[in-house]
This record gives C-alpha cells, structure tokens and sequence, in this order.
C-alpha cells in the first residue's frame, strides 16, 4: 500500500521577493544558473513529509491542519508563470513539466 505523502509550498511575500532579486541581481545569478533559474514568480518554500526524521501520526495531523487553513485563492500559485522577463531568453518549460506530472501520475495508477 502506498503512504500519503504531504507537501506544501509556500511563497515568499513581494517585499522578500524583492530583496532576494536584488541579491540574484547583485550577484549575477541569473547569468550563471541561465536556464535552471526559476522565474520570481515561481520561487517557493517545499515543506514536506520527507525530510522529517520521524512520520509520527502529531506530525501529519499538525501538517493536516494547517493544510486547512489554506486560502482556495493561494492554490492558483500552482499555475506555473509563462513570463520570461527579466531573465532574457529563459524558454519556459511549463507544458513538458506539466506533461511530465500528467505522465508521473499515470504511470503511479498503473503500478497499483
């Protein structure tokens, strides 16, 4: 039987996004990390179940309950961002990363 598993993500508020692109910027990250940079709007926080060290049923229920203090309005963040500016010639992949999660969750059906 497959475990649940949980994972939140959680987005930075615009004055953090802010200064984090001041120090992308005043680094020269975006040149170095090219394609592997994340649009902004897309920069998060996972929190998950897998790097926990003990599963205890406290943990999932504390992980539970603040899942249901999630607003419906912070799920649209899920929808990846198709702007490339200001990085340039960044290709947004978003379609072969939503095929891929189509792809994961068919082949997961399968396997039970």
């Amino acid at each position: 039987m497959v475990k649940p598993r949980y994972l939140f993500m959680s987005m930075p508020q615009q004055p953090l996004l802010n200064a984090m692109r001041v120090i992308v910027d005043r680094y020269g990250l975006a040149t170095q990390l090219g394609l592997a940079l994340f649009v902004p709007t897309n920069w998060h926080q996972s929190l998950s179940d897998r790097h926990w060290e003990e599963d205890t049923p406290d943990l999932r229920e504390r992980m539970l309950r603040a899942g249901g203090r999630v607003s419906a309005q912070a799920v649209a963040m899920m929808t990846l961002s198709q702007d490339p500016v200001p990085f340039g010639n960044r290709i947004d992949r978003h379609e072969e990363v939503l095929e891929w999660a189509r792809s994961s969750c068919h082949e997961e059906e399968q396997v039970h």
